[in-house]
């Protein structure tokens, strides 16, 4: 979605619109599988639509406005307006909120003191198929309390390392993630990394297969570490780190997704850490990393190992 992100950017009549005409939600796309009610009213105003859709909906879910695909890039600011000049709303539905009605199952919170470091993947080269620096994807890290408290004795703990290596080593570029796309414990050739003077540094080579939305891919990364870590007064204040190297889609069908490009031909992916400050909004921050997200409760579990 991040050529829509750029749409809004340069269109502030549709922001406006948006923003002062309808109550704005932006929804993941595996939101379609769950089995509550949030799901339920998604596939009822979707239906088998693609991922990267706008609806508008009236609180039944009726459906009153809709663009598919790569039509949400196109002008519809009239079509939208139009939608509220002929909008009636509906007698509202009053109904008790049963106790607890308010718990989101599907979502994950930052665990009790832990820190959250913002992680950024770019494909560094352009190619012929992908824009490269252009096209860039995100993520959230959690570093547990007691491996802060590690690492202000200068350690590195093994879990933050396999933390590192199998759920944020990743090409997000391209969005579209599942549970499958993480790297497995067999899939980890090689981990080297150490953390002395406040400096932490490594290799780690990665080779296996990862399932994407719609098939699998077998692919290769290989990087190198470098970075700085600071803990005063037993809190962690700077986590910059980059890892670099080249990653491989070894064999495969389709597009690349979580592993881009044309098989055989490797690329150089740069992945970023760094460290959440009070600069970033709350909701960046208390976005759960892509592997608890897209794993649920057994995800949940296996990354904070």
């Amino acid at each position: 979605m991040l050529g829509f992100r750029a749409k809004l950017n340069s269109d502030l009549d549709l922001v406006k619109l948006i923003s002062t005409q309808f109550i704005p939600v932006a929804v993941d796309h595996e939101i379609e599988r769950r089995k509550d009610a949030e799901g339920e009213l998604y596939r009822k105003v979707a239906g088998k639509a693609v991922s990267n859709s706008v609806f508008a909906f009236d609180p039944s879910g009726k459906l009153l406005f809709q663009r598919l695909g790569g039509e949400i890039y196109q002008k519809y600011n009239p079509a939208l307006a139009a939608v509220i000049a002929d909008y009636q709303p509906a007698k509202a539905d009053v109904r008790k909120v049963p106790a607890g009605a308010d718990r989101d199952d599907n979502f994950y919170p930052v665990p009790e003191g832990a820190v959250v470091v913002h992680v950024t993947s770019r494909m560094v080269k352009v190619g012929k198929d992908w824009p490269g620096p252009q096209r860039w994807g995100r993520d959230n890290m959690w570093i547990r309390a007691d491996e802060v408290a590690a690492m202000a004795k200068g350690q590195l703990p093994d879990s933050l390392k396999k933390r590192i290596t199998r759920f944020h080593l990743i090409n997000t570029t391209g969005g579209h993630l599942t549970s499958g796309a993480m790297w497995k414990a067999d899939h980890v050739k090689k981990l080297d990394m150490i953390l002395a003077d406040g400096r932490l540094t490594g290799a780690v080579d990665l080779e296996g297969w990862v399932k994407g939305p719609a098939r699998n891919d077998h692919s290769r990364l290989g990087v190198h570490l470098l970075g700085f870590v600071e803990v005063k007064a037993g809190k962690l204040t700077r986590f910059d780190v980059v890892a670099l190297g080249p990653a491989l889609r070894v064999a495969g069908s389709g597009p690349g997704i979580e592993t881009h490009g044309t098989i055989g031909v490797p690329y150089p992916l740069a992945i970023g850490f760094r460290l959440s400050t009070d600069s970033d909004s709350d909701a960046q921050k208390r976005t759960p990393p892509a592997a608890v997200h897209y794993g649920g409760k057994k995800g949940y579990a296996a990354y904070l190992e």
